[in-house]
């Protein structure tokens, strides 16, 4: 099974905890979230890092930075189009079907 399979199995399988507390499969919520466009990259709302895996120091073991942030890149603008498409809380994206997370002057890729 390849990685861009390995995610998408991945997506279905699992719960998330909810800013209201309740857990819910991440089916049930990801049909809320719509894939968007920023900066001409389709991008899909893929997870929510939660627990162990929400640590700085997780987050930072797993950024890779391959210098392929795209010119223009705003964070604030990003996460702003982002919950006008019910995602203003994901942490993970698949753009290209590579795994990305937005930080505040990088589109790093994120590895599992």
């Amino acid at each position: 099974m390849n990685n861009n399979q390995n995610i998408n199995e991945n997506l279905n399988h699992s719960e998330i905890k909810t800013t209201s507390g309740s857990r819910e499969s991440r089916s049930e919520i990801f049909k809320s979230m719509r894939n968007f466009r920023y900066l001409g990259m389709l991008v899909k709302p893929y997870k929510t890092l939660t627990g162990e895996d929400s640590t700085f120091a997780s987050i930072s073991r797993r950024l890779i930075n391959e210098n392929d942030t795209p010119e223009g890149w705003d964070y604030d603008e990003f996460y702003s189009i982002a919950r006008t498409h019910g995602a203003g809380e994901v942490d993970l994206f698949i753009v290209r079907g590579a795994l990305r997370c937005p930080a505040s002057n990088y589109f790093f890729h994120y590895k599992q």
